[in-house]
């Protein structure tokens, strides 16, 4: 299950991602509206745009690393020192 996984990971990321986990039989407009045609779905969003879909569960370490990547790629640039 990824459930457990993503519950580990929302607190080593608090400061750099928001985890949020749906239950889609509650909230049957938001599969609709993304396109989620599988469970689970991961939906990486970054300044309100899809950047990433991952369908299908993952073991921890790759989930990991699919977040250091979404963190990495989404951070703000840094001011050029001159």
């Amino acid at each position: 299950m990824v459930g457990p996984i993503l519950d580990k990971l929302a607190g080593e990321y608090a400061d750099k991602v928001v985890i949020a986990k749906m239950n889609t039989d509650e909230n049957p407009e938001w599969p609709g509206r993304y396109g989620v045609q599988g469970i689970p779905t991961m939906i990486f969003v970054s300044e309100g745009k899809l950047v990433h879909r991952q369908v299908g569960a993952l073991p921890e370490p790759m989930l990991r690393e699919l977040f250091d990547q979404f963190v990495e790629v989404t951070k703000p640039a840094e001011p050029a020192v001159n």
